[in-house]
């Protein structure tokens, strides 16, 4: 075998791994579409979306709830959060979005 043709040598993961690259993508934009569809739809989701895009260590996961979740159930979690911080914030005096 030349050394040329083992350069050259086709990869079926690499094809694959490109599709599978694209094909995430497309559904990335698709769920950023669904999300920001829900927040014109519910304006009453704006207030909360500082928590609910906060760096959650659920990740993509997260992002798909978001996505899916009914709205109900995104405001009691979003409200909890909210409150929450404000309850430490005022027990510590400290903002805990600012505390590194």
């Amino acid at each position: 075998m030349s050394m040329f043709h083992s350069a050259t040598k086709y990869d079926p993961h690499a094809a694959t791994d490109a599709g599978l690259a694209a094909q995430e993508r497309e559904a990335a934009t698709r769920r950023a579409q669904r999300i920001e569809q829900r927040f014109a739809d519910h304006p009453e989701l704006e207030q909360f979306r500082a928590v609910i895009f906060a760096d959650w260590p659920e990740g993509e996961d997260h992002l798909d709830w978001i996505a899916t979740a009914p709205v109900a159930e995104l405001m009691d979690w979003a409200q909890g959060i909210a409150e929450a911080e404000q309850n430490e914030h005022d027990a510590t005096g400290v903002d805990p979005r600012r505390a590194v």
